[in-house]
């Protein structure tokens, strides 16, 4: 299952709403009342105007390691190799908080390889 978070979802930052529980419960259901720890198995997808978003599919999901702690996690979609990016979940925070703080990471990740790889034409 996949549901969509778009820019113009990201209207709260209660982590009480409604909205946030439902997004909590998609990430985490998975893990209640149990030691089980892994990937859940809920996706959302995410699409935030302006970002690395628009240019590969991103996913985010819920996981517990090991030692039963849970974190939000984001994957980005391209066709030579997934990467996984994950912060543990703070409850004062909403899942969206959680997202948007990895989909920054990713955003300064590429901008950091486009600076890198860009040719330098100014002085010509």
């Amino acid at each position: 299952m996949s549901i969509a978070l778009s820019s113009f979802e990201y209207t709260t930052k209660n982590p009480m709403s409604s909205e946030n529980q439902n997004l909590l419960n998609l990430c985490f259901e998975d893990f209640n009342n149990n030691k089980n720890f892994g990937f859940g198995s809920k996706r959302i997808s995410v699409s935030i105007e302006g970002t690395i978003t628009k240019l590969y599919p991103f996913r985010a999901f819920g996981y517990r390691d090991e030692n039963l702690i849970l974190h939000v996690g984001l994957r980005r979609y391209v066709d030579q190799g997934d990467k996984i990016k994950t912060i543990q979940y703070n409850p004062n925070n909403t899942i969206t908080d959680h997202i948007v703080v990895l989909v920054h990471q990713y955003q300064k990740e590429y901008q950091k390889n486009i600076n890198k790889t860009s040719l330098n034409t100014s002085g010509m």
